[in-house]
């Protein structure tokens, strides 16, 4: 977490936005880019599932076709350029129902340009007659995701409603939004 906080300061438009907005901004997009970093670390090194930097890797899977962000990376044999732009797009996502305004007008403004960088890209590197369909496939991971976090949030709502965790985390309970549970 404290990577995505660091990676995300990097980002011109979240200095623009107040501190309460970027808290917010984080705690909506913190899952989805664990995933899509995660992934794309895995799918850099040659593997089919999460594999993390010290060697140990993930033994859960998701269960659904199509849900896993690794598989499609391997299909699209997606590149640095396009992974790093697909994690500000997922950052930038003015659907965060609680930041305000201002800062909603900021992320619109960033996400365009995002995507504008990454159709253009798309476009040099798979034509006119690939480009397009490649953007579109780029963008629809954002929507899976989504999907995934959102799963993984209610998970975990799950198993702090139920008590059956071994200990608090209290970060990963104010990512998952479940201290109202506690």
């Amino acid at each position: 977490l404290v990577h995505l906080i660091e990676w995300a300061k990097t980002l011109n438009f979240f200095r623009l936005i107040d501190i309460a907005d970027q808290r917010e901004l984080i705690c909506f997009s913190a899952i989805q880019i664990l995933n899509v970093t995660h992934s794309f670390f895995s799918y850099s090194k040659g593997s089919s599932r999460i594999t993390f930097p010290d060697g140990k890797f993930s033994v859960w899977s998701p269960r659904e076709a199509g849900q896993d962000i690794i598989e499609h990376m391997i299909k699209l044999e997606m590149d640095r350029t396009e992974y790093l732009l697909l994690k500000s797009l997922v950052v930038c996502n003015h659907s965060c129902e609680t930041i305000s305004d201002f800062a909603r007008t900021v992320i619109v403004k960033e996400r365009e340009m995002f995507s504008k960088v990454l159709f253009d890209h798309c476009m040099k590197r798979n034509g006119r007659a690939r480009g397009p369909a490649r953007f579109g496939e780029i963008i629809a991971l954002e929507s899976i995701m989504m999907q995934n976090a959102w799963k993984a949030k209610h998970l975990q709502a799950l198993l702090v409603s139920l008590n059956l965790r071994p200990t608090k985390v209290v970060i990963w309970d104010e990512v998952c939004g479940v201290n109202h549970l506690l």
